[in-house]
Protein backbone atom coordinates (compact mmCIF):
# COMPACT_ATOMS: atom_id res chain seq x y z
CA UNK A 1 0.00 0.00 0.00
CA UNK A 2 2.74 2.09 0.98
CA UNK A 3 4.63 1.64 -2.44
CA UNK A 4 1.42 2.23 -4.36
CA UNK A 5 0.55 5.25 -2.80
CA UNK A 6 4.08 6.96 -3.15
CA UNK A 7 3.62 6.04 -6.77
CA UNK A 8 0.43 7.64 -7.11
CA UNK A 9 1.73 10.68 -5.51
CA UNK A 10 5.69 10.27 -6.95
CA UNK A 11 5.02 9.06 -10.10
CA UNK A 12 8.23 8.45 -11.29
CA UNK A 13 8.67 9.45 -14.80
CA UNK A 14 9.91 6.64 -17.90
CA UNK A 15 12.81 7.56 -19.19
CA UNK A 16 11.97 7.77 -22.85
CA UNK A 17 14.99 5.76 -24.70
CA UNK A 18 16.24 7.65 -27.65
CA UNK A 19 17.95 6.32 -30.69
CA UNK A 20 21.98 6.61 -31.41
CA UNK A 21 21.23 9.48 -34.38
CA UNK A 22 18.79 11.58 -32.22
CA UNK A 23 21.29 11.60 -29.10
CA UNK A 24 24.03 12.63 -31.97
CA UNK A 25 21.38 15.68 -32.90
CA UNK A 26 20.87 16.35 -29.55
CA UNK A 27 24.34 16.75 -28.81
CA UNK A 28 24.70 18.80 -32.07
CA UNK A 29 21.97 21.40 -30.82
CA UNK A 30 24.26 21.61 -27.35
CA UNK A 31 27.72 22.12 -29.50
CA UNK A 32 25.89 24.77 -31.22
CA UNK A 33 26.19 27.89 -29.17
CA UNK A 34 29.94 27.06 -28.16
CA UNK A 35 31.48 25.69 -31.49
CA UNK A 36 32.32 27.37 -34.71
CA UNK A 37 30.35 26.74 -37.54
CA UNK A 38 32.97 24.81 -39.23
CA UNK A 39 32.47 22.68 -36.21
CA UNK A 40 28.98 21.67 -36.33
CA UNK A 41 29.69 20.86 -39.90
CA UNK A 42 31.81 18.32 -39.61
CA UNK A 43 29.66 16.80 -37.04
CA UNK A 44 26.68 16.75 -38.91
CA UNK A 45 28.96 15.22 -41.49
CA UNK A 46 30.75 12.66 -39.42
CA UNK A 47 26.60 12.10 -38.63
CA UNK A 48 25.73 11.27 -41.95
CA UNK A 49 28.82 9.21 -42.71
CA UNK A 50 27.91 7.25 -39.62
CA UNK A 51 24.42 6.63 -40.65
CA UNK A 52 25.63 5.90 -44.17
CA UNK A 53 28.10 3.10 -42.81
CA UNK A 54 25.45 1.75 -40.57
CA UNK A 55 22.98 1.31 -43.37
CA UNK A 56 25.51 -0.09 -45.87
CA UNK A 57 27.01 -2.58 -43.61
CA UNK A 58 23.88 -3.58 -41.66
CA UNK A 59 25.00 -2.38 -38.65
CA UNK A 60 22.60 -0.84 -36.03
CA UNK A 61 23.25 2.15 -34.48
CA UNK A 62 23.13 2.47 -30.94
CA UNK A 63 25.48 2.94 -28.02
CA UNK A 64 25.81 -0.59 -26.90
CA UNK A 65 27.26 -1.91 -30.51
CA UNK A 66 30.01 0.94 -30.18
CA UNK A 67 32.69 -1.64 -29.66
CA UNK A 68 36.37 -2.71 -30.97
CA UNK A 69 34.67 -4.32 -33.91
CA UNK A 70 32.69 -1.56 -34.55
CA UNK A 71 35.65 0.70 -34.59
CA UNK A 72 37.58 -1.95 -37.05
CA UNK A 73 34.23 -2.04 -39.43
CA UNK A 74 34.31 2.20 -39.63
CA UNK A 75 38.03 1.56 -40.17
CA UNK A 76 37.49 -0.57 -43.17
CA UNK A 77 34.48 1.19 -44.60
CA UNK A 78 36.53 4.85 -44.51
CA UNK A 79 39.36 3.24 -45.90
CA UNK A 80 37.63 1.18 -48.73
CA UNK A 81 36.04 4.92 -49.63
CA UNK A 82 39.30 6.13 -50.04
CA UNK A 83 39.09 8.39 -47.05
CA UNK A 84 42.45 10.36 -45.91
CA UNK A 85 43.93 9.09 -43.06
CA UNK A 86 43.65 13.00 -41.69
CA UNK A 87 39.97 12.60 -42.35
CA UNK A 88 39.10 8.98 -40.75
CA UNK A 89 41.14 10.59 -37.67
CA UNK A 90 38.70 13.88 -37.38
CA UNK A 91 35.70 11.38 -37.82
CA UNK A 92 37.37 9.03 -35.37
CA UNK A 93 37.56 12.18 -32.65
CA UNK A 94 34.28 13.73 -33.22
CA UNK A 95 32.72 10.38 -32.00
CA UNK A 96 34.97 9.50 -29.38
CA UNK A 97 33.94 13.14 -27.90
CA UNK A 98 30.14 12.43 -28.64
CA UNK A 99 30.56 9.18 -26.76
CA UNK A 100 31.86 10.67 -23.92
CA UNK A 101 29.27 13.48 -24.29
CA UNK A 102 26.66 11.04 -24.21
CA UNK A 103 28.09 9.20 -21.30
CA UNK A 104 28.00 12.45 -19.29
CA UNK A 105 24.30 12.91 -19.77
CA UNK A 106 23.79 9.11 -19.27
CA UNK A 107 22.49 8.11 -21.96
CA UNK A 108 24.77 5.30 -22.00
CA UNK A 109 27.56 3.42 -19.82
CA UNK A 110 30.02 1.93 -22.41
CA UNK A 111 33.20 3.59 -22.88
CA UNK A 112 35.47 1.31 -25.52
CA UNK A 113 35.79 4.04 -27.72
CA UNK A 114 38.46 5.52 -24.97
CA UNK A 115 40.71 2.51 -26.86
CA UNK A 116 39.89 3.77 -30.31
CA UNK A 117 43.36 5.29 -32.09
CA UNK A 118 43.89 8.05 -34.55
CA UNK A 119 46.33 8.01 -37.63
CA UNK A 120 48.80 11.06 -36.67
CA UNK A 121 50.80 12.12 -39.59
CA UNK A 122 53.40 15.50 -40.16
CA UNK A 123 52.21 16.95 -43.56
CA UNK A 124 54.76 18.29 -45.79
CA UNK A 125 54.87 22.33 -45.63
CA UNK A 126 56.10 23.55 -48.36
CA UNK A 127 57.40 27.86 -48.00
CA UNK A 128 57.08 29.99 -50.51
CA UNK A 129 59.99 32.38 -51.55
CA UNK A 130 58.65 36.15 -52.07
CA UNK A 131 60.38 35.50 -55.77
CA UNK A 132 57.79 32.98 -56.43
CA UNK A 133 55.20 34.88 -54.77
CA UNK A 134 55.95 38.08 -57.04
CA UNK A 135 55.97 36.30 -60.38
CA UNK A 136 53.25 34.74 -59.55
CA UNK A 137 51.72 38.06 -58.98
CA UNK A 138 52.11 39.40 -62.32
CA UNK A 139 51.00 36.30 -63.88
CA UNK A 140 47.64 36.99 -66.04
CA UNK A 141 45.72 33.32 -66.45
CA UNK A 142 43.35 34.77 -69.08
CA UNK A 143 40.62 33.40 -67.19
CA UNK A 144 38.65 35.39 -64.80
CA UNK A 145 38.22 33.17 -62.27
CA UNK A 146 41.59 31.62 -62.30
CA UNK A 147 42.81 35.43 -61.92
CA UNK A 148 40.73 35.98 -58.87
CA UNK A 149 41.94 32.77 -57.24
CA UNK A 150 45.35 34.06 -57.95
CA UNK A 151 44.81 37.42 -56.16
CA UNK A 152 43.00 35.73 -53.30
CA UNK A 153 46.20 33.54 -52.59
CA UNK A 154 48.37 36.24 -52.99
CA UNK A 155 46.72 38.48 -50.32
CA UNK A 156 46.70 35.24 -48.38
CA UNK A 157 50.23 35.56 -48.91
CA UNK A 158 50.61 39.24 -47.63
CA UNK A 159 48.46 39.41 -45.01
CA UNK A 160 48.94 36.04 -43.30
CA UNK A 161 45.25 35.12 -43.51
CA UNK A 162 43.30 31.55 -44.06
CA UNK A 163 41.37 31.70 -46.94
CA UNK A 164 38.26 30.68 -44.77
CA UNK A 165 39.34 33.98 -42.84
CA UNK A 166 39.01 36.14 -46.40
CA UNK A 167 36.24 34.35 -47.14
Amino acid sequence: VEKEFDQRINPEKEKVQKSFIEVFNDFILSCKPTKSENTIKTYNTCKRHLSKFSREKKISLNFDNIDMSFYDDLLAYFLSNNFLNTTISKYIKVLKTFMKWSNERGYHSNMICNRFRTFKEDSEKIKISADIVEKLRITDFEDEYKNIVKDLFILSCYTGLRFSDIQ
